[in-house]
């Protein structure tokens, strides 16, 4: 059957991969969600100053050190070789001083869970899953920014919501089960600035229907979508902190931030990404 005119013609195309930082960029602007994900347009350089880039890189770093200590390879060297003031000393000290209690069972840092979608793929890539066999799937997520979230938008959150639901529709290999119980499955974010108070979430059957619905609604919302349809976000405060700024028309906000970090965003906006996580 045809799929429409060229005219209308969805700009998402099957099979689309879904990820919670593609679904939390079209939260923010449904023309940044265009810009990056389908049209993927590279971010404008001149848009990242050089701090914003080392601590996007130093996040990267912190992520992979875990993993490596993860796999039980020595890190004291990196460590050792990082200068005084470096944020990955500080971040990986908190870790050390304050670790998250890792359940028993297998471990699986950076582990990959996809599932279709409707015509789609939803797919996460998890800072840590803990697998005990028929019993447990915990969730870890390492965050490293310095605003400690609500709860409640932390359980709302698209990270939150996507993590959750693949450990439930594709984490039966690692439960050892042929279904996985939402009930057996959490999710626990430990924060850089904060590592002594974790925030768990565990799950519900109830919280699972309702992810499915809001996932199933929200893929089929953006799916429908012709290329003219991703209009930039009403609020242009949002403009002055997006790195597209420059292609919906709207410069003279962003030349007004010209020598600022307005790739960070706003000082109280939890970046939920924490570290760029797929860039299909």
């Amino acid at each position: 059957m045809m799929r429409g005119t060229l005219a209308n013609r969805p700009a998402v195309q099957p099979p689309f991969v879904f990820t919670q930082s593609n679904l939390q960029d079209f939260d923010r602007c449904p023309r940044l969600f265009y810009l990056r994900w389908v049209a993927r347009v590279e971010w404008p350089q001149t848009t990242l100053s050089r701090e914003r880039e080392a601590d996007l890189l130093q996040r990267s770093r912190f992520h992979r050190l875990v993993q490596q200590w993860l796999l039980n390879i020595n890190v004291a060297p990196i460590i050792e070789a990082e200068p005084a003031d470096s944020p990955l000393r500080t971040w990986w000290q908190a870790f050390r001083d304050h670790p998250p209690a890792l359940p028993a069972g297998s471990r699986f840092p950076e582990v990959e869970l996809a599932a279709p979608i409707g015509e789609h793929v939803l797919l996460a890539r998890m800072d840590l899953l803990v697998a005990e066999p028929r019993r447990r799937l915990t969730i870890f997520d390492w965050k490293t920014g310095f605003f400690y979230p609500r709860l409640e938008r932390l359980r709302e959150s698209w990270q939150t919501v996507v993590y959750r639901y693949l450990a439930v529709e594709a984490g039966a290999p690692y439960f050892g089960e042929p279904a996985v119980p939402p009930d057996a499955v959490e999710m626990i974010y430990w924060f850089s600035e904060y590592p002594a108070t974790p925030l768990a979430l565990p799950y519900s059957a109830e919280e699972h229907t309702a992810a499915g619905e809001r996932l199933r609604e929200r893929v089929a919302q953006i799916a429908s979508l012709p290329a003219e349809s991703f209009t930039p976000c009403e609020d242009e405060q949002t403009c002055l902190f997006c790195p597209y700024w420059g292609y919906c028309g709207r410069a003279k906000e962003g030349e007004a931030l010209a020598g600022t970090d307005i790739a960070a965003g706003p000082p109280d906006e939890w970046d939920w990404s924490d570290v760029p996580e797929f860039e299909y």
